[in-house]
Formats: C-alpha cells, sequence, structure tokens
C-alpha cells in the first residue's frame, strides 16, 4: 500500500510539473533621452539657450548583426517602439520588452525637420533644423541614423554604412532573462549661435555650443 501511494505522488508531481509556466526569456529595456541646460543660464546678443526639441521620435531598432563600414543595411531589425506623435525630447521615454540577447547595433527614425525650443532676449522661439538636407529630402521624411560601439553611422545613396560621428558610440546592450535594462540618449547642445543661423542661405545649418568636454550626443546603458 505504501509503494501504491509514493508511485501516485511520484506521478502526480510529474503531472503538475507539466501545467508549470514558462519561464520569460524576455528582459524590460527602457529609454529615455535627455537634453543639458545650461547651468549659467547666460545669452549673448548672437547666442540663443536650448530649452527643448519639438521632434517626432519615429522608431527604435536593434539589432544583434554589426554594421559594417561600405556594406549595404541588410541587417534584421526588431522594432520596439514606433509611433507619429510629436513629443518634446526632455519628456521622450518608453519601456518594452525585449527578447534575450546581445544587441549590438541601434536604427533610430526621426522626422526630418524638426523644431528647437530657444530662449533669445528675454523671449522663447523657435528654430527650424534638419536631419538631412532640405533640397534633398521632405520635411517628413523619417531617415534613419544607426549606432553601435563605434559612433553614429549613416547610409548613402547605395544604402551602404559611413560613419558620422566617432565619438556618438554605444555599448552593447545585453539583455537577459527577466533583467531591466535602462538606456539613455543625452543631448548635449545647450546653445544655438543665433547669428549664423540667420545669416546663413540653408537653414540646414544650425551651429550648436556644446558643453565643454562632452561630446554632442553621449549615450548611457545601466543595468
Amino acid at each position: 500500500m505504501r509503494t501504491k501511494v509514493v508511485f501516485l505522488l511520484i506521478i502526480s508531481i510529474l503531472f503538475l510539473s507539466c501545467f508549470e509556466p514558462p519561464v520569460s526569456q524576455n528582459g524590460t529595456l527602457s529609454f529615455q533621452t535627455t537634453i543639458n541646460e545650461d547651468l549659467m543660464k547666460s545669452t549673448t546678443a548672437d547666442t540663443c539657450l536650448i530649452e527643448d526639441l519639438l521632434w517626432r521620435f519615429a522608431s527604435f531598432e536593434v539589432s544583434t548583426g554589426r554594421i559594417i563600414e561600405g556594406a549595404p543595411d541588410t541587417l534584421e531589425w526588431i522594432s520596439v517602439y514606433s509611433d507619429t506623435t510629436e513629443s518634446w525630447l526632455s519628456e521622450f521615454q518608453f519601456e518594452a520588452e525585449l527578447a534575450s540577447g546581445t544587441y549590438r547595433s541601434i536604427r533610430l527614425g526621426m522626422r526630418n525637420r524638426n523644431w528647437w525650443l530657444c530662449e533669445w532676449a528675454d523671449s522663447l522661439i523657435e528654430i527650424e533644423d534638419w536631419n538631412r538636407d532640405p533640397a534633398e529630402n521632405l520635411p517628413e521624411d523619417t531617415p534613419y541614423s544607426y549606432y553601435d560601439f563605434r559612433g553614429c553611422w549613416y547610409c548613402d545613396e547605395a544604402d551602404t554604412f559611413y560613419n558620422v560621428a566617432l565619438d556618438e558610440s554605444i555599448a552593447d546592450i545585453v539583455v537577459g532573462n527577466g533583467v531591466a535594462v535602462d538606456v539613455t540618449m543625452n543631448w548635449n547642445m545647450y546653445k544655438i549661435v543665433l547669428e549664423e543661423y540667420l545669416l546663413t542661405d540653408s537653414l540646414y545649418i544650425v551651429d550648436w555650443i556644446i558643453r565643454e568636454g562632452h561630446d554632442m550626443i553621449e549615450w548611457n546603458v545601466e543595468y
């Protein structure tokens, strides 16, 4: 009788184990953007203080593949975020589940034309800015910018990679089971040279003043 009870107990344990919920293979990625402020709040006649950026952050994608200079964009991209609404850079953030893995490349889609909100002469003004040359791209286009441990990349007309900023690098993002990863994209431009902006023939040209000792865009990855 005792042997029969033990046998039934073992069968019950095996039966119940078949219905245990599967262990999640996903982690959580949280993303936000920040913009540095001029701590002195000082402006001159030919500079204005950046308060924020009104933009449309259209998409955030990741890939386990590596960007290869001169090669076409044939990487397999995983969509993490997409939207069509405008937002302020200082308030932008999202959170999403992401499968476990090591993500080596990022592809961001941002609207071509955006507006800096700046303080100048005790007033707030908007300054138009473009991601790509307006002579060749439409305002609502969403060109891609790519990032990896070697900086920022664009694709040329042949859809091949070329590097545009070695100093805007981001480390690989490693997502594990249940692990939360916080990714921050820090924008370190805090002033615009207003006089040069107003005198130029092309609205595509905006000359920023970047906080001393920093790169224009700096990434931070925390676990």
